[in-house]
C-alpha cells in the first residue's frame, strides 16, 4: 500500500441559527455542535471542547489501528478515554491538562508489540502533534 505525502482538508462551518452550527463537508452536514447549556447554549449536540477531544482520540485510534494491521497484531478489545480539564484564568478558557488512557487487550506474549504501536500511534498523531504548531488565523467580515 502506498500511502500519499500530501493530504488537506477542507470543512465549511454554518451558523445554525441559535447556539451552535453544524460542519459540512462536500455540502453534506456530517457533525453538529452546540454551546454547553452552562455557557447559555442548548446543549444540543457535542460541544467545540468534546469535538476537540473526539479528534485527538480518533486521531490516536485510527493511527494505532494502522499499526496493529501494519504489525498483523489481533486486537481482542481496545477503547480509549480521553479527557480535558479547562479552567478560566487570564481572563479566557484554557485547556490545562489532556490525558488518554488506552485499554488494549491481545492474546497472551503480544504485549510488547502492543505497546509498540501504541507508542507508535502516540508518536505518529498528526492532531496531537499539531498543538505543537499554532494556528495560523485569516478574517474576512462583511458588512450588509
Amino acid at each position: 500500500m502506498s500511502l500519499p505525502r500530501e493530504v488537506s482538508y477542507e470543512l465549511n462551518i454554518e451558523w445554525d441559527g441559535f447556539t451552535g452550527g453544524v460542519v459540512r463537508r462536500n455540502g453534506g452536514i456530517i457533525v453538529s455542535f452546540d454551546t454547553p447549556a452552562e455557557f447559555g447554549g442548548g446543549g444540543r449536540a457535542l460541544c467545540p471542547d468534546e469535538l476537540f477531544l473526539s479528534s485527538i482520540a480518533g486521531c490516536l485510534t485510527t493511527t494505532f489501528l494502522f499499526f496493529t494491521r501494519r504489525f498483523k497484531l489481533r486486537l481482542l478489545s481496545y477503547s480509549l478515554t480521553v479527557s480535558g480539564g479547562i479552567v478560566f484564568r487570564h481572563g479566557r478558557y484554557e485547556f490545562t491538562d489532556l490525558r488518554t488512557y488506552f485499554k488494549v487487550r491481545v492474546d497472551k506474549g503480544l504485549r510488547d508489540l502492543a505497546l509498540r504501536c501504541l507508542n507508535l500511534a502516540v508518536d505518529f498523531c498528526h492532531i496531537t502533534n499539531a498543538l505543537k504548531i499554532g494556528v495560523k488565523h485569516d478574517f474576512s467580515v462583511e458588512e450588509a
